[in-house]
């Protein structure tokens, strides 16, 4: 089967360090689409973790309405992706890329 490009995870940022997606296999994480549904609010995104040498994003103060993290991100097996928003349901996201077989 071909590598296809699919949403690889959906919900919202917890307000405690929390991983909201989990590699199995190899996976290429092409977008990241959060979405603030409520006033504005922070949020840190993270790699393997969330100490500092591991954030994407650290404590951005994300607005009414959408941002996008257009970094290609590699994702081996068991590597994680991380968020910890400032308020609950507040920022909505939508993670794609493929996962590569």
């Amino acid at each position: 089967m071909a590598d296809a490009f699919d949403v690889l995870a959906q919900g919202y940022a917890p307000t405690s360090i929390g991983t909201v997606f989990t590699a199995s296999g190899s996976t290429v994480v092409k977008s990241m689409r959060v979405t603030n549904v409520g006033a504005a609010t922070t949020l840190s995104i993270g790699v393997n973790g969330t100490t500092n040498d591991k954030l994407i994003m650290d404590a951005q103060n994300i607005a009414d309405g959408d941002r996008g993290v257009d970094d290609t991100i590699s994702l081996a097996n068991g590597d994680t992706i991380t968020m910890l928003a400032g308020d609950a349901n507040r920022i909505a996201y939508t993670i794609m890329g493929i996962k590569v077989t």
